[in-house]
């Protein structure tokens, strides 16, 4: 084979992906609309990250970036030096927010 599947997200078509590979040590990150079994769930569609896990191949546990409703595609990038930057229309206010998405040990919780 020459492709194969680096991850599975969601079962559901409409839940909005993107990811990118780190310039700097080729770490994979991806961000996602969050979709819950329940609907009514005040989680659902908000943002979450997750990465590989250099030590282990495997995906980390989700971790949530904001409170936001995403409303359309997520947009994910690397600057140069390495770090990561989530973007994407918030579904509640209308407006385009940006974060950054801190990857360092001793930032993500435990």
């Amino acid at each position: 084979d020459m492709a194969s599947s680096i991850c599975s997200i969601s079962d559901r078509t409409y839940a909005y992906q993107d990811f990118s590979i780190s310039p700097v040590d080729g770490k994979i990150v991806t961000v996602y609309k969050n979709v819950e079994t329940d609907s009514t769930s005040p989680e659902n569609n908000t943002p979450r990250f997750r990465f590989i896990d250099p030590e282990t191949g495997d995906w980390t546990s989700a971790v949530k970036v904001s409170d936001e409703i995403v409303n359309s595609q997520i947009y994910v990038r690397h600057s140069t030096d390495g770090k990561c930057y989530a973007c994407f229309l918030d579904k509640t206010s209308g407006r385009i927010v940006l974060y950054s998405i801190g990857l360092e040990d001793d930032i993500l919780p435990e």
